[in-house]
Parts: C-alpha cells; structure tokens; sequence
C-alpha cells in the first residue's frame, strides 16, 4: 500500500489521532512527513525511531503540527552524542512546545509566571488605619512646611527626635540642589567621624532652626507616591517620595536663597525627594516624629516637563471605598476640569469632592466665583504670591497654620 493511500485512510477515518508510531519505516524525506501532517492535523506526538532522516530540516514536514512530544533516536543525525544538545536546541526552534524528547524532559524556553505581578500603585499600606493616618499627616505637614513660618512643625516632632539631609548633584548641576550640599550627611563623601555627628541634627530645637532654615518650598502633591510598611501601636515607618519646587523670595537671606531669583522667574528649581519618617509615643501617647531623613537631587528632564501638571490618585487612594474603576473614573473627571477652567489639578479635585463628584455641579461653580465680585483666593494666581511674599509677618501667617487640626497625633 502507497504512503498517499495510508494518509488517505488516516485522513477519513482518524482525524482527530494524537498520537502515531512510524518506527522502522525507512522514512528519508520531508515529503512524506508533510502527508502525515496533513492527514492529522491535531498530532501531538509523533514516533520516528529507527528511520533514515538525515537531518533535521526533514522535519519541517511537521512544522504545521503542535508536537508535544518526539521520538527520533537511530536516526543517522541523532547518532553523535556531541549533537544532542544542538538538537534539542533546534527542534524547540522548530516545535516550541515540545516537551519530551526520546524519553527526556525538556526544559521550556518561556516557562509561565508562578503568578502574575500586580501592577503598580502609588501607595502601599500595612493596614486600613494606615490610610487614614498618612492621609491625614501627609496634607497637615507639608502643608505647613510650603509656609514661611514653619515654627509650627514643631508639634510634630518627638523632644529627642533626629534629622538629617543627604543631598546629591546627579545629572548635570542644579542650583538648588548645590545650596545643600554643605549640610549633607552622605556618608560616603563625608568620612570623619565629627564631622559625621555635627551633620545629625538631635533634639526638637536644633531640628527646627535648621528646618526654618531650609529653603522655602511648594511640594507638587500630584507627585507623591509612599509607602507605609510598618504601623504597631509603638512605632509606624512612612516614606514619601516626590517633587518640590523651590521657592527664592528677592531679599530672602535663608541659606542657599542668595540668588535673588524671584519665585515667578522662568528660572525654575525643580527637586525631587524622598521622606523618610519614623513616629513614636511621646509621653502623652501621640505619635511623634523620632527619626526625620530627607534624601534630595536634581529632577529629571521628564519630572521637570511633567511637575505641577499631572495626577497620579495618590489623593484618591488615600480616601476609603474606592475601586479601580472609580479612582479611573475620578482622575477622568479631575483632568477634564482642569482643562475646562484653567486651573490647577488640585484645585479641580476640591471642587469635584465639595459638588459631590458631579461634573456640571463643579463647573457651575467656578463660573459663578468668576462672576462674583471677590473670587475664591485659591482660584487666584497671586494668592501663591501673596502667601510667599517676604514681607508676610509670622502674625499674618498664624490664623491659617492655626486651623490646621493635627489629628495625626491620635494613638492607635
């Protein structure tokens, strides 16, 4: 009987076979095997010992099938030990999920995941309260460390807390990045060991004369990603990272603010940051900063383009009840507003939150403020101005820190 009549029968009778044995049938061609192949198309182990193949592109014969397993020991070409591995190598080429070979178990070339990785967030937390306490602490402090008058960081630290800065140039210079060089604690630059512990700034006092110090900031909350690994009844460990822009009043005397550059110029300083904070106690079971370490270096060129203009829902997430579709849904909103009015994202954001989530709520209200004969200051340009002027007086600037409820400090 011919090869064509038995692929034939093959065809007609068996078209879903699995398996086939074509041991000892002196098969030298890839013709033949393009028969079989079409003859049972769903083939996913296929026996061809004791056969006169040659070489393996014989084989392509079978190159339309779905070979899981394959059989070819004494074969002319599968007879040298020291091809085996080449062998292998290319008939996986040639049938990528083949499995076994003569006997042996091959190893995949794109083995599957064990799991799938989530995808990433802006925010990590250890535990639902969590959520409520970096929320909370995140908006109260560095709202109030973007004010002149930061004497009021002080309820936020422990008596016998620590600080310290490390700063670094990275790529290319950055102005404001080389005002703090002097008073970075890099361990790996500074190696005496009094200059090491001159640079650790202990104690509540000494904290605040150098954070009064510090050059005046406004922190793009859109930026902010952090991580709350770490929250017991004794001790929580947050880190915040992102981007500040910083400020230089003309006439300011600050440290590192002799530039004279004005804090509207286009000459802007972007810095990106990474907070890490550690709370305790304190004696009236409050939590307190005890270990404050602020690592700083130039922006990016993307940070830099992006800065004050994009929203990343590290707000959103930070408020309970919200899935995925929800935040997205948000965000959408946020953004649309923000073009529609002109104005900044998170101004938009607080206008959504107060109408309830309700789009056309939202932007009848910014026109009505438009309207009105002494708009909201947040949705005025020169309320930033006003608010870093250097001639505004820690008593000019008490009423607004006073209303800031630290509710932070509640114990767990």
């Amino acid at each position: 009987m011919y090869q064509g009549d038995i692929c034939g029968i093959i065809s007609s009778t068996l078209p879903d076979l699995k398996a086939i044995n074509l041991n000892g049938n002196k098969i030298f061609n890839r013709d033949c095997l393009t028969m079989v192949a079409k003859a049972a198309p769903r083939l996913i182990s296929v026996h061809l010992k004791n056969n006169n193949l040659k070489d393996i592109q014989t084989l392509s014969g079978l190159s339309a099938l779905d070979l899981q397993e394959l059989h070819l020991a004494d074969n002319p070409f599968s007879k040298e030990p020291s091809e085996a591995y080449s062998v292998a190598d290319e008939l996986t080429t040639l049938f990528p999920n083949l499995r076994k070979l003569d006997e042996v178990i091959l190893e995949s070339k794109n083995p599957k995941p064990v799991c799938t990785l989530p995808s990433p967030e802006p925010i990590f937390l250890s535990c639902n309260y969590a959520k409520l306490f970096t929320r909370v602490f995140i908006e109260q402090y560095f709202k109030v460390f973007d004010t002149i008058c930061r004497q009021e960081l002080a309820l936020f630290y422990h008596k016998d807390v620590q600080f310290s800065l490390v700063a670094i140039d990275g790529k290319g210079k950055n102005a404001g990045i080389s005002s703090l060089i002097k008073s970075s604690r890099n361990l790996k630059r500074v190696s005496d060991p009094n200059k090491q512990d001159s640079l650790l700034h202990k104690g509540k006092h000494n904290v605040m004369e150098f954070l009064k110090q510090f050059p005046y900031t406004k922190h793009d909350r859109s930026s902010f990603t952090c991580d709350c690994p770490v929250m017991t009844s004794s001790l929580i460990h947050l880190t915040v990272c992102g981007l500040y822009e910083q400020l230089s009043p003309a006439g300011s005397n600050r440290t590192g603010l002799n530039r004279q550059i004005s804090p509207w110029s286009s000459q802007r300083i972007f810095i990106a940051f990474n907070r890490a904070f550690v709370f305790i106690p304190d004696t009236s079971r409050k939590f307190a900063i005890s270990n404050d370490q602020l690592f700083v270096t130039g922006a990016t060129q993307e940070q830099y383009i992006r800065a004050f203009s994009s929203l990343n829902g590290l707000e959103l997430m930070l408020h309970d009840g919200l899935d995925a579709k929800e935040r997205q849904r948000r965000l959408n909103l946020i953004r649309e507003l923000s073009l529609a009015t002109g104005t900044e994202l998170n101004v938009s954001e607080e206008a959504l939150m107060q109408s309830g989530w309700d789009y056309e709520c939202a932007l009848d209200s910014f026109k009505r403020s438009k309207e009105e004969a002494h708009p909201r200051e947040k949705m005025s340009p020169s309320s930033t101005r006003d608010e870093m002027s250097p001639n505004c007086t820690r008593d000019e600037m008490s009423p607004r820190i006073k209303e800031i409820k630290l509710t932070t400090y509640a114990p767990i």
